[in-house]
């Protein structure tokens, strides 16, 4: 089981049949959400973006008012169609603005990356595509990504929310049931994956050795 912690959260109790462990709904309850919406862009032309030791433009906040305020990262500069183009991507948690107006959000990112960009200017006319998702919109993920609340208890509630349960035959992974420090990140959701699948190996390998071990 590998659904987002958002729906499992709204969904459990109709998911399971027979219900999941009290424990677990708990844990369930108690877990937060945090809330993360993206603006992807792509501009027509390779914009001269200065240097970075990392992917991410981290800039001041002098625009008070602007929602992708706190910068971007450029995940390519690419060539699409034979064109030159760069592409980046905004992550921002407010949620009062109009999802609704791409134009909005064009002119949006062209005064951030406008303060970044080394030489010329930019408009709503270089870009060629705009795309804003809200996360917690989704009805596929409810939320972004796992958070602490008031009442929720660490690893011993991600544990509980990483546990088998039906004997090791429903096994859960994602990145709320990571122990290790990794949790609301996508290295911790694969490693949880693969931890639930070496569950699943383990549980087969004991049915085979049992299978074997009637027949002998």
């Amino acid at each position: 089981v590998a659904l987002p912690l958002g729906v499992l959260k709204d969904m459990a109790a109709d998911l399971f049949s027979p219900p999941l462990p009290l424990l677990k709904m708990d844990a369930l309850e108690r877990s937060g959400l945090g809330n993360l919406n993206t603006l992807l862009v792509r501009w027509n032309r390779a914009l001269a973006l200065p240097p970075q030791t990392n992917a991410y433009y981290f800039l001041e906040s002098r625009y008070s008012d602007n929602p992708l305020r706190y910068g971007f990262s450029c995940p390519s500069r690419m060539r699409h169609c034979d064109q030159p183009c760069t592409v980046t991507q905004f992550h921002f948690s407010e949620t009062n603005h109009p999802f609704d107006d791409l134009e909005f959000w064009k002119t949006q990112a062209v005064e951030i990356v406008q303060d970044v960009i080394m030489e010329g200017s930019l408009s709503v006319d270089d870009i060629d595509v705009a795309h804003v998702s809200q996360w917690h919109a989704d009805p596929d993920i409810r939320g972004s990504y796992s958070a602490a609340t008031t009442r929720t208890r660490g690893n011993p509630d991600r544990r509980i929310l990483g546990a088998s349960i039906g004997g090791g035959r429903v096994v859960f992974a994602g990145e709320h049931t990571h122990t290790g420090g990794r949790y609301q990140s996508m290295d911790g959701a694969y490693e949880t994956g693969a931890r639930a699948a070496q569950e699943v190996l383990d549980l087969m390998a004991r049915g085979s050795d049992e299978g074997r071990n009637a027949s002998s």
